[in-house]
């Protein structure tokens, strides 16, 4: 998936690979191969929860190795994961150059981005004041 980083900063989050987490994916493989053995010998009546059971492990093992998720989850994926996800959350500075440039295009929240160019003008002029 290539997509645009700094876009995206505002919807999805990157995470901090994070102790277990080799634990976490072998329990997601093995989940996924038992849910996919199983998909072939149970009734029919089962077969729409074991086609659920591998679309939440493969995502899961997709997302442990991506390192980003969305902050509002997926379809019927369970919020139990995202916040195991979100506990290794990396921290980014949503009043950056880049998110403010974002916001600004995208006129998601005018206010945030006259402020910081407001406060980031009066730093500059006391800077060449105090110089």
């Amino acid at each position: 998936m290539n997509r645009n980083n700094h876009t995206n900063q505002l919807d999805y989050f990157d995470f901090y690979s994070f102790e277990g987490e080799g634990g976490f994916r072998l329990k997601s493989c093995l989940v996924f191969l038992f849910v996919f053995w199983l998909k072939d010998h149970t009734p029919l009546i089962f077969v729409p929860f074991s086609l659920w059971g591998l679309y939440v492990t493969s995502l899961t093992l997709f997302l442990s190795f991506q390192k980003k998720c969305r902050y509002r989850g997926y379809f019927l994926y369970p919020n139990r994961i995202i916040h195991i996800f979100k506990e290794y959350e990396k921290e980014v500075d949503l009043l950056d150059f880049d998110s403010l440039a974002t916001m600004g295009a995208s006129e998601t929240d005018n206010l945030v981005v006259r402020l910081k160019s407001d406060c980031k003008k009066k730093m500059s002029e006391l800077v060449h004041l105090s110089i």
